[in-house]
């Protein structure tokens, strides 16, 4: 049995997203800073969903927590395969710089 695996149900996510993302879209339309969200991040499409509402990061740990660790791979491979299939590109260098502060 893996000990970083979560025994319990997963919760519904697709309702537990809509509140925090709504909040995100209003917040960051009006404020200048940056945005987590938290809660209910649970596949490659949520983090889609959170970016675009404005989020400059996502959580995950409940999905790890559900999934295994390995989980991140394919969360991230989604997220990838999205971008590119929309025509986005991550700017690494944008990146570290605002994670860096």
């Amino acid at each position: 049995m893996n000990p970083w695996r979560w025994t319990a149900s997963p919760p519904e996510h697709k309702s537990d997203l809509a509140l925090p993302v709504r909040w995100i879209a209003i917040a960051s339309s009006q404020l200048k800073a940056d945005f987590a969200l938290s809660s209910g991040v649970h596949s490659p499409e949520d983090m889609v969903k959170a970016i675009m509402a404005g989020a400059n990061v996502t959580y995950v740990v409940s999905a790890l927590l559900a999934n295994g660790v390995k989980y991140a791979s394919r969360l991230l491979e989604g997220l990838n395969a999205w971008m590119d299939k929309n025509g986005y590109r991550i700017s690494w260098k944008n990146a570290w710089h605002s994670a860096a502060g």
